[in-house]
C-alpha cells in the first residue's frame, strides 16, 4: 500500500508566451515501475519511470497527469 504522500508533482511555467519552456516534475517516495500519461492542448504522451520523471519543453497551458503502476492493474492516481 502506498503512502498518501507518495507523489510530489511540480510544474514550472513557460518563461515566454510561444516558447516551449514549461516543465513538469514527478517524484515518488516508493521506487516502482510507474507509467504517467500527460495530456494537454495538442499534447498527449506516455512516460515510464521508477521514481523521478522530468518532462521538459512544454508550452504554456494546463496539463493532466494520470499515474499507474505496472504491477497493480487498475491502480490510477
Amino acid at each position: 500500500k502506498l503512502s498518501f504522500d507518495n507523489y510530489e508533482i511540480k510544474s514550472f511555467e513557460a518563461n515566454c508566451i510561444g516558447e516551449n519552456s514549461g516543465k513538469i516534475q514527478i517524484a515518488t517516495l516508493a521506487t516502482m515501475d510507474y507509467s504517467a500519461v500527460v495530456t494537454g492542448e495538442d499534447f498527449s504522451k506516455s512516460f515510464n519511470f521508477t521514481n523521478l520523471l522530468n518532462i521538459d519543453r512544454l508550452k504554456a497551458g494546463t496539463y493532466q497527469v494520470l499515474i499507474s503502476i505496472a504491477d497493480s492493474p487498475g491502480y490510477k492516481a
